[in-house]
C-alpha cells in the first residue's frame, strides 16, 4: 500500500470515527426530545410508580394543612381531605396533566403565540359541591338531631305560600329557582331569626353545630330533614362555588411575566434545537456519502466494510449507554440532594428519576440495536464481496 493509499485509509477513518460520533449524539438528542414532548412517557413513569396516587395524597395533605386554624367550625382536616379526595380523583389528574402536556408539545413544536394551558375543573367542581353538601348535612346541628324536630317547626315551613306559585314545602324548591318572585314571601319566624342570626344557610350550618345554639336551630332541622331544603342548600352552594372556581382554569394567564418569557425563550431554543437535529442527520448522510465517493461507488465490499463499521460501533454505544448510564446517573447524584423531602417522598423520587432513565435508555437502546444490526448486515456482507469484483467484470464486458 503506497503513501496515497495509506492517507486515504487514515482518511476514511477519521470520518468513521466523526459518523459515530455524529449518529450517536443523533440518537441520544433525538430520543430525549420525542420522550420529554411525549405525555405517554410521564403517564408511563407515574403509573409504574404509584405517581398519580402520590401526587393526589400531597395536594390533599398540603391543602388541608394551609387550611389549619382556619376551618369552619365543626370541620376537621380529615374531613377537607374527604372532600377533595372524592372531588380531584386520580384520573382527573392524569387526563388533565396529559392534555397539558400535549398542548405545551404542540406550542413548541408550531407556530402557536402561546400555549394552551387550560385545565377543565367543572367535573372537580360538582364532585366537590356534591361532598362538601353531603358533609355539611352530616354535621347540622347534632345536638337538635338528638332531640327529635320540633313538630311546631314543621306546621309553620307548611303554612308558608307564594300567591299563585307555590304552597308549603313546594316553595322551598320554587324559591330556589325564581328568588324574585319570593322577596315579600314570610319565612318562618324561626328561621328568620336564625338567618338574621348567622347569615345565610350555609352560614346557619356552622351555626348550627354549637350545641349552644340548638334552641334557635329547631326551624333550620325541620327544613333540612327535606329534600326540598336540602336541594335549595345545594343551588345556593352551587352557586357561591361556581363564582369562586370557574369551569376552565388559564394557568397561562396566571403566570407572572418573567415565566412568560421563559416559555418563549424555550420555544426559541426549542426550535434552534431542531435545527441542530437537522444539520446532525445532515451531516451524517454527508460524511455516509464522502466515504462512499472515495471508497468507490462500484467498490461493495470496501464501502460495506467502511460504512458498516461505524454503524456497528455507534450501536454497540448506544446499547452499552442504556444499560449502564441510568445507574451511573443515580449514584452520581448525592443522598444529600434529597435529604429535605421526607424518608417517603425521597424514596419516591429516586424511584420516578429511575424509571424516567431506564424508559428514556431503553429506547435508546432499541434504537442503537437496530442500527448495530444494520452494520452487522453490511460487515457479513462485505465478508462474501471480492475485491475488484465489479472491474472483472466490466473487462469481461469489454473483451
Amino acid at each position: 500500500m503506497g503513501a496515497l493509499g495509506i492517507l486515504k485509509m487514515i482518511f476514511l477513518a477519521i470520518l468513521a470515527l466523526v459518523l459515530i460520533v455524529d449518529l450517536s449524539l443523533y440518537v441520544v438528542a433525538t430520543s430525549v426530545k420525542d420522550n420529554v414532548l411525549s405525555a405517554d412517557f410521564y403517564s408511563g413513569v407515574l403509573e409504574r410508580n404509584n405517581g398519580y396516587e402520590k401526587i393526589q395524597t400531597l395536594f390533599i395533605d398540603a391543602t388541608a394543612n394551609s387550611m389549619s386554624g382556619q376551618l369552619p367550625q365543626g370541620f376537621t382536616q380529615d374531613d377537607v381531605k374527604t372532600i377533595l379526595k372524592q372531588s380531584i380523583t386520580t384520573q382527573w389528574i392524569k387526563s388533565e396533566s396529559n392534555k397539558l402536556i400535549g398542548n405545551l408539545s404542540a406550542y413548541l413544536t408550531t407556530d402557536a403565540v402561546q400555549p394552551n394551558l387550560k385545565v377543565s375543573t367543572k367535573e372537580v367542581k360538582t364532585k366537590l359541591i356534591s361532598s362538601l353538601l353531603n358533609i355539611s348535612m352530616q354535621k347540622v346541628a347534632p345536638a337538635v338531631q338528638g332531640q327529635g324536630v320540633n313538630q311546631s317547626a314543621v306546621e309553620e315551613l307548611f303554612n308558608i305560600s307564594v300567591p299563585g306559585k307555590c304552597t308549603g314545602q313546594d316553595c322551598i324548591s320554587y324559591c330556589a329557582l325564581n328568588p324574585s318572585d319570593c322577596q315579600n314571601l314570610t319565612m318562618p319566624s324561626g328561621l328568620t331569626s336564625l338567618i338574621g342570626k348567622c347569615g345565610s344557610p350555609q352560614e346557619c350550618i356552622t351555626y348550627c353545630q354549637d350545641p349552644a345554639n340548638a334552641a334557635d336551630c329547631v326551624t333550620l332541622m325541620a327544613m333540612v330533614s327535606t329534600p326540598e331544603m336540602q336541594a335549595l342548600i345545594a343551588a345556593q352552594l352551587e352557586s357561591q362555588l361556581s363564582t369562586q372556581i370557574p369551569d376552565t382554569m388559564d394557568l397561562y394567564q396566571g403566570l407572572d411575566s418573567p415565566t412568560k418569557v421563559q416559555l418563549a425563550n424555550a420555544k426559541s431554543i426549542f426550535k434552534q434545537f431542531n435545527l441542530v437535529l437537522t444539520a446532525m442527520l445532515v451531516g451524517a448522510i454527508v460524511l455516509a456519502i464522502i466515504m462512499i465517493l472515495i471508497i468507490g461507488i462500484t467498490y461493495f465490499k470496501g464501502i460495506c466494510k467502511w460504512v458498516g463499521t461505524p454503524l456497528l460501533v455507534t450501536g454497540v454505544i448506544l446499547v452499552i449507554a442504556g444499560l449502564f448510564i441510568p445507574g451511573v446517573v443515580m449514584k452520581g447524584i448525592p443522598a444529600e440532594a434529597f435529604a429535605g423531602l421526607g424518608a417517603a417522598n425521597s424514596v419516591f423520587i429516586q424511584n420516578v428519576l429511575t424509571d424516567a432513565l431506564r424508559t428514556l435508555f431503553s429506547s435508546i437502546m432499541v434504537k442503537g440495536a437496530i442500527i448495530a444490526v444494520i452494520g452487522i448486515v453490511m460487515i457479513v456482507a462485505s465478508l462474501f464481496l471480492k475485491d475488484g469484483e465489479d472491474e472483472k467484470e466490466k473487462t469481461k464486458k469489454k473483451k
